[in-house]
């Protein structure tokens, strides 16, 4: 018998523990109420922006299908997919909704949808501004209030083309 080597690299997290759930009919409350959502074609995805890293709740009712064994079956592909993609996500709570087309679609189709869904959300992320000062420093120049300039004051005594009153016929040089 051998015995595992003590200095192996500890293993990745595996699962979709609960620190990485939504759990709180809050917190659900919070992702539909924050108006930012995507729609995918078996999925649609709201999400608010949180302080912890990413944190999925999956919504499958009885509409998308009737049978407990097909929404199970979704459910553990966003599960899979989430767990996979996990840590290209923003710091997002985010819960997936099922779509009726999702009942009827293959695992690879789910899958495809799911990181389509999870690039998107990815693309979110604002980068970091680059240069060597931030916007809000107090070094900073005043930005313009509008980039269109302010309209001129009108001189009451400057008749404009419209207040010409039209010719009687055409001018002779």
């Amino acid at each position: 018998m051998t015995e595992p080597a003590s200095n192996a690299a500890p293993a990745a997290p595996r699962g979709f523990p609960r620190t990485v759930r939504l759990l709180l009919p809050a917190s659900f409350k919070a992702c539909f109420e924050s108006g930012q959502r995507l729609s995918g074609r078996f999925f649609r995805v709201h999400f608010t922006p949180t302080e912890a890293g990413p944190r999925l709740g999956l919504a499958v009712s009885r509409k998308v299908s009737p049978r407990a064994v097909v929404r199970n079956r979704i459910k553990r592909a966003a599960r899979e997919s989430f767990r996979h993609h996990r840590g290209r996500l923003p710091p997002f709570d985010i819960v997936l909704l099922a779509k009726r087309e999702a009942a009827d679609a293959g695992g690879d189709a789910l899958r495809a949808d799911l990181a389509a869904l999870w690039r998107r959300l990815a693309a979110l992320m604002r980068p970091e501004p680059r240069g060597t000062m931030r916007a809000d420093s107090p070094g900073t120049p005043p930005r313009a209030a509008s980039p269109m300039p302010a309209p001129a004051q009108v001189d009451p005594s400057h008749r404009s083309v419209d207040d010409v009153p039209p010719s009687s016929g055409p001018r002779s040089p």
